[in-house]
């Protein structure tokens, strides 16, 4: 068996490794969607600004059938700005 390696490990580290690699294989969580009105109330602003921001090109949203859905992280990144931000 030419390339071959074998190692040892203890039973913990290989426990370790397994659950490292299913991690990495499995698909992430499905993330929370805001409605306009819910993304507008978490970030603290009416819809009318989170469409226009929407048409700029501010922030990112989905269509689901006729309705606009905004991801938490979109939501987040865009507050994370506003706080970076030097008055």
């Amino acid at each position: 068996m030419e390339g071959t390696i074998l190692t040892q490990f203890s039973a913990d580290e290989l426990k370790a490794l397994i659950i490292e690699a299913i991690k990495e294989t499995l698909p992430k969580p499905p993330e929370k969607l805001y409605s306009t009105f819910e993304a507008a109330n978490y970030v603290g602003v009416t819809t009318v600004t989170l469409h226009a921001w929407k048409q700029s090109g501010k922030i990112k949203c989905l269509r689901i059938g006729n309705r606009l859905k905004f991801e938490q992280s979109e939501l987040d990144r865009l507050i994370r700005g506003w706080k970076g931000r030097k008055k």
